[in-house]
């Protein structure tokens, strides 16, 4: 997934309703003297004094028709949600001053737009025209009407490259009634109706954990997922950009273990021939029914330390170790070390208190045979599975 920074278009003002300016009459003289036949004339005027056409007069069957059509297009681009940096006001002076790698790109096209461009009546440069990948965005932007029609279809093409740590901003800004709508569902799963969330999203991966990532707390999905798995129509998966060494022209290497574990969070699992299996029957009960409180990836845990006698540290370790000072705590005979205890990856499927099984006693409880298997969560190649119930 390659992330694209969308260029901004000045929103054209709607024609509906303005009166044409009718053509410029002949006057009786130069019809006599021509001697034509003014009844096309006359009719031409007539339909160039109509009122403009206004799409919100059709009816609505055929508005669904005209936005099929366009449902059908499939020339878009992976848009890339960037909250604060991409914004036409920056919060920061570093922000003002970053530039983006879209931006970059932005100016070498239109360098090469420059230098291509043909001379054309020997004083102005014919313009070339930039073909758009976003030819009917514009219907989400005309009025509130054409958006509450056409922005469900858009949003069910359109795919919307997010980065992990931006999930649960984009759910609150994409999707503001989610809590409440997810809130209304009974505790067997129950619901009056099917909730409208549509969408398409790629979640993706960077090579390195920034700095979101290697909190104690881990990243939160627990809000995209319930969106997933509750939606009428949502699409999501996981990748990486499009610039990230696990990929080679343009597609994921099939070793790349991290993203195919976070499939297993959507109840699938990723085969051999890098198709998905159908999603997990108890896994998938235990998402529409809201059982769970939170759902967090860790993907650089915190270090731990242990202090270890010198002679008990493996040698791949020795080097990272710290001599600790003499204390009344170890015998003045043993040199001691602070080894570092670097954690595997791991998700935290965090349990609701009244949804909890009865060995979810503890943040990290102890897991019965089988059960990681029989939700979907066997095998795991890159992350390991820590289940719990929420403190008090």
């Amino acid at each position: 997934m390659s992330p694209t920074r969308s260029t901004s278009t000045t929103r054209r003002v709607s024609t509906a309703g303005i009166q044409k300016r009718p053509v410029k009459r002949n006057t009786t003289s130069q019809v006599s003297a021509t001697h034509t036949d003014t009844s096309e004339p006359t009719e031409a005027r007539k339909r160039e004094g109509a009122k403009s056409f206004c799409f919100l007069d059709l009816p609505g069957e055929i508005r669904n028709r005209i936005y099929e059509y366009m449902h059908a297009q499939h020339t878009q681009l992976v848009l890339v949600h960037r909250p604060r940096i991409a914004s036409l006001r920056p919060r920061t002076r570093l922000d003002r001053s970053r530039t983006l790698p879209s931006d970059i790109v932005a100016q070498e096209y239109d360098e090469r737009l420059s230098s291509d461009s043909s001379i054309t009546n020997g004083s102005e440069p014919e313009k070339i025209p930039r073909e758009s990948n976003r030819s009917f965005w514009g219907l989400t932007q005309a009025s509130r009407q054409l958006r509450w029609e056409f922005r469900p279809i858009y949003l069910t093409n359109q795919e919307i490259g997010l980065d992990l740590t931006n999930i649960s901003g984009y759910v609150k800004a994409f999707y503001p009634s989610a809590a409440k709508e997810l809130a209304k569902i009974g505790p067997s799963g129950e619901r009056e109706s099917t909730l409208s969330f549509v969408g398409h999203v790629t979640v993706a991966l960077g090579d390195t954990a920034v700095k979101e990532e290697r909190g104690p707390n881990g990243i939160e999905l627990l809000p995209l997922i319930e969106v997933w798995a509750n939606g009428f129509s949502m699409q999501a998966g996981f990748g990486r950009y499009a610039t990230s060494s696990y990929t080679t022209n343009g597609h994921q290497w099939p070793g790349d273990a991290e993203t195919k574990d976070l499939y297993r969070l959507l109840g699938r699992q990723v085969l051999r021939d890098q198709s998905c299996s159908e999603t997990n029957e108890l896994w998938g009960e235990i998402l529409r029914c809201r059982h769970l409180a939170s759902v967090r990836i860790h993907r650089v845990p915190v270090v731990r330390y242990v202090a270890t006698p010198e002679w008990a540290i493996p040698p791949e370790l020795l080097a990272a170790s710290v001599p600790m000072p003499a204390n009344s705590v170890y015998s003045p005979n043993v040199q001691m070390f602070r080894v570092p205890v670097v954690p595997r990856p791991y998700m935290h499927l965090i349990f609701r208190r009244e949804k909890a099984e009865p060995w979810m006693t503890e943040f990290e409880s102890v897991i019965p045979n089988n059960w990681l298997v029989q939700h979907g969560f066997g095998s795991m190649e890159h992350f390991e599975v820590k289940v719990g119930v929420e403190e008090e």
